[in-house]
């Protein structure tokens, strides 16, 4: 027997263990049929947990073998791999600490702080930040070996690849933070 004491809060561990055991019971047409915002987040965190993985996996597999087609490196894509999950950790540090635990909210519309995040979130700032990274390091990657090909020389490649894609990447990360800044802090 099921015993209730109190209402839960939707995205509580309270309220998600409910769900579980309100689907265990026994029913005579099979399992129990739960809705709700408890039920919801409870499903869409399984299924994010179950297929995760995978998706990361493809992501890094596919970033790779990009890179490697690319550059003919074994290395360089490994690099790009380990900038691209350095700038998801950053980005996903910002996000906890801005919308998480309430840093700023001042300044950016005074919302209020639950300390938990949407699980959403995490999964559009996977795409978006892992993307962006792995796009920049394709323009610096793709200048160097071009410059490579012309002069056999690693050092002035190197320098000259980044001096010409400097003010492009710049540019891009400036037109990404003037949108971020205005989806934040907007109503």
């Amino acid at each position: 027997m099921l015993l209730l004491s109190g209402p839960r809060q939707a995205q509580s561990t309270a309220g998600q263990e409910l769900v579980r055991a309100l689907r265990a019971l026994p029913a005579p047409g099979g399992g129990q049929l739960v809705t709700g915002r408890s039920a919801l987040l409870t499903d869409t965190r399984e299924a994010v947990r179950e297929r995760l993985p995978l998706a990361a996996a493809v992501a890094a597999l596919a970033t790779w073998a990009m890179l490697f087609l690319l550059t003919g490196s074994v290395l360089l894509p490994v690099k790009g791999l380990v900038i691209g999950a350095l700038s998801l950790g950053a980005s996903f540090g910002a996000l906890v600490f801005v919308f998480q635990d309430g840093h700023l909210r001042g300044a950016l519309g005074g919302f209020t702080a639950t300390g938990t995040l949407d699980i959403s979130m995490p999964l559009l700032m996977f795409a978006i930040a892992f993307g962006l990274a792995i796009d920049y390091e394709i323009f610096l990657l793709s200048r160097v070996r071009e410059r490579y090909l012309l002069t056999g020389d690693n050092r002035r490649s190197v320098v000259e690849g980044v001096a010409r894609t400097g003010r492009l990447v710049t540019t891009g990360a400036l037109a990404v933070a003037v949108v971020t800044g205005a989806l934040a802090t907007s109503g």
